[in-house]
């Protein structure tokens, strides 16, 4: 039997390359605008190929989509993320103490001069020199874990150093809790993840998938049975196998006809 055709491949790679050329420079202008312009760009090409190739062409091609979807889909949750997850979760673990410690105020006392300040697409943030109280502690360019006010260059503020690996925190705990709660989110979300992978790896969610699913689907077989009158066939075994054991105490003897239960059919059990 021969296979069922999608779309041509060559459309397809040309329509990529076409988007390549046509969409990609106003990346570097506006990526916005190129998302934009890449969604409208596309629904018009598949409306296109859908009508210059038919119906039944199309319903193969979306078929094809739908596995190689499921297939990458596949791939991204049990290769790509768990050593993500693993990357999250030993960084949170290096960061948690250090910033419980600060949202107490226990460390090392003392002053960060902000030396600049730089500001991404999200947020703005401080780096300076730290330099504790008894100056066995010197740090250059750290990390400054909150707004300190009236913040500029040149400025020094007291900090505690908790021997985070990037930055200090505010003398009073600044900054502290904010980020503890951050990694504690982000230990919390990839164990989590983690325990499902590990479940998943070795089959055992899927067997307890099942379990759950069987238990799920007699119990709404049960009830359909219940509401629409019909005898469930378990009753008719359950009560046959009653009416046996009870004509064999009576006549010592398992050929005779079964005494009828409820439930069951009224005949003979053996014939």
């Amino acid at each position: 039997m021969a296979q069922e055709r999608g779309w041509p491949r060559t459309a397809k790679v040309v329509a990529v390359l076409v988007c390549a050329v046509t969409v990609g420079p106003v990346v570097f202008v506006s990526p916005v605008l190129a998302v934009l312009l890449a969604a409208v760009y596309w629904a018009c090409v598949y409306a296109y190929l859908a009508r210059r190739y038919g119906p039944r062409r199309t319903a193969v091609e979306r078929r094809k989509e739908e596995d190689a979807r499921e297939r990458y889909m596949r791939w991204f949750l049990r290769w790509f993320l768990p050593p993500i997850a693993v990357l999250v979760l030993l960084l949170g673990l290096a960061d948690i103490g250090p910033e419980w410690q600060a949202a107490h105020r226990i460390g090392r006392p003392g002053t960060v001069t902000l030396t600049r300040h730089e500001c991404g697409k999200q947020s703005c943030n401080w780096f300076g020199d730290f330099a504790s109280d008894w100056g066995q502690d010197i740090r250059k360019d750290v990390y400054v874990r909150w707004d300190p006010p009236g913040a500029r260059v040149g400025l020094a503020v007291r900090a505690l150093d908790t021997g985070e690996r990037a930055g200090v925190y505010g003398f009073a705990g600044e900054g502290g809790w904010h980020y503890w709660w951050i990694s504690a989110w982000s230990i919390a979300g990839s164990m989590g993840y983690l325990l499902l992978w590990l479940l998943w790896a070795s089959g055992a969610g899927g067997r307890l998938a099942s379990v759950a699913g069987g238990r799920i689907t007699a119990m709404l077989e049960a009830r359909a049975a219940r509401d629409s009158g019909r005898v469930d066939p378990t009753d008719l075994i359950r009560s046959a196998i009653a009416g046996a054991e009870e004509a064999r105490q009576s006549h010592g003897s398992l050929m005779v006809p079964a005494k009828p239960t409820a439930g069951s059919t009224g005949r003979s059990v053996f014939r």
